[in-house]
């Protein structure tokens, strides 16, 4: 798999590691062993929201965070699975549509819970709020630090056949 490459840093698409014990929040304690055949592909991600994510993962970068991508794409019997194990709480998911992604400092990836607190976590906020067009989990009531997606006010209608 080629690397990728953001303003003289380097980013390789991994596969996630085994989840830290107690997990960031409800959906990721476990999650990381559900989602093993999830995609970690940025070409998984739907045309409109690949852009934002790129752009987000290089201003990471920039900013001395090294990142790495946790999942882009699931499918929804994958979606099912997480809801059945009680690891997700949303009927239907964003990451089905290639409208949403997870990513984590690698740094925090060690620490129990994902250290949810670590300012790297408001950083990487804050510099998706400065891209626009990105949610960030961690502004949510049940917080999902590590999770990214397309607002739903982006998202362009299909066009209609005449």
């Amino acid at each position: 798999m080629a690397p990728l490459h953001f303003a003289g840093a380097q980013l390789v698409e991994q596969r996630s590691p085994k989840p830290p014990v107690g997990g960031l929040s409800p959906s990721w304690s476990a999650t990381l062993m559900e989602i093993a055949m999830a995609s970690t592909k940025f070409d998984d991600l739907s045309w409109e929201f690949k852009p934002l994510a790129l752009e987000l993962v290089a201003r990471c970068m920039e900013a001395g965070i090294c990142v790495k991508i946790v999942c882009t794409r699931r499918t929804l019997e994958e979606h099912q699975q997480n809801v059945k194990n009680k690891v997700s709480w949303t009927k239907h998911c964003r990451h089905i549509d290639g409208d949403a992604f997870d990513i984590a400092p690698v740094e925090l990836l060690k620490i129990p819970d994902w250290a949810p607190e670590h300012p790297k976590w408001q950083a990487m906020g804050a510099i998706a709020k400065g891209i626009g067009g990105i949610t960030w989990g961690g502004d949510w009531h049940r917080k999902d630090m590590c999770h990214f997606e397309l607002k739903a006010a982006r998202r362009i209608p299909a066009i209609q056949a005449v």
